[in-house]
């Protein structure tokens, strides 16, 4: 799948513009093989060299983040530097990823900032919280891994009635998962992510 000969000059021309798809089919890098929760792929290995050039042509959004800019995976639920993203194969897709992609899925449309407009770091966000329990406890269902296997861990300062709130939504989503019906391995193909619920979870 992987080209064991990495090109000396990186070429722009394997791309399209910025934010445009569909993304390349391969890179010129070698790989190596990980295990994520969707199965067996290919991590690209790129040169420290060659990464902000990476990121700047893989990134979907516009002008990408500072590789020194620290963000929020919010599948993982941690922080992370920029430079530290991953590149793997997913079925047909090239995909810009957190560094926590094998654990939990994390890809670029993951990535948010730590603290929002008003100053909340992510962490404290019940709903966004919420949201993201409900998406790992119906990805842990359709993938057919044991109940509980994602769901968030209790963050440090939280509150009691904040963590149940968590729980309730992880359970949720993985009533959500089995009653989907899907078989293991059916769900995730690229960039998508398990739909979140229509409605509000309440706030402690």
């Amino acid at each position: 799948m992987a080209l064991n000969n990495p090109q000396s000059n990186f070429e722009d021309s394997i791309f399209g513009p910025n934010g445009t798809h569909p993304a390349p089919k391969t890179l010129p890098y070698p790989t190596q093989p990980i295990s994520t929760l969707y199965g067996e792929t290919v991590e690209y290995l790129i040169p420290e060299g060659q990464k902000e050039r990476v990121l700047k042509k893989l990134y979907p959004f516009g002008d990408p983040p500072a590789m020194v800019q620290t963000l929020m995976d919010i599948h993982e639920h941690k922080e992370f530097v920029v430079k530290d993203f991953k590149v793997v194969q997913q079925g047909d897709y090239v995909l810009l990823v957190s560094p926590y992609f094998a654990s939990s899925g994390g890809s670029v449309v993951d990535w948010e900032p730590v603290k929002n407009d008003d100053g909340v770091h992510v962490a404290e966000m019940p709903d966004e919280l919420a949201i993201s329990a409900f998406s790992a406890g119906e990805a842990d269902a359709l993938t057919g891994r044991p109940f509980g296997t994602a769901k968030p861990s209790k963050g440090e300062g939280m509150s009691k009635d904040r963590y149940r709130m968590i729980e309730e939504a992880y359970a949720q989503g993985f009533a959500s998962g089995e009653q989907s019906g899907m078989s293991q391995g059916s769900f995730f193909t690229g960039f998508g992510s398990p739909t979140p619920p229509r409605r509000p979870f309440r706030r402690p």
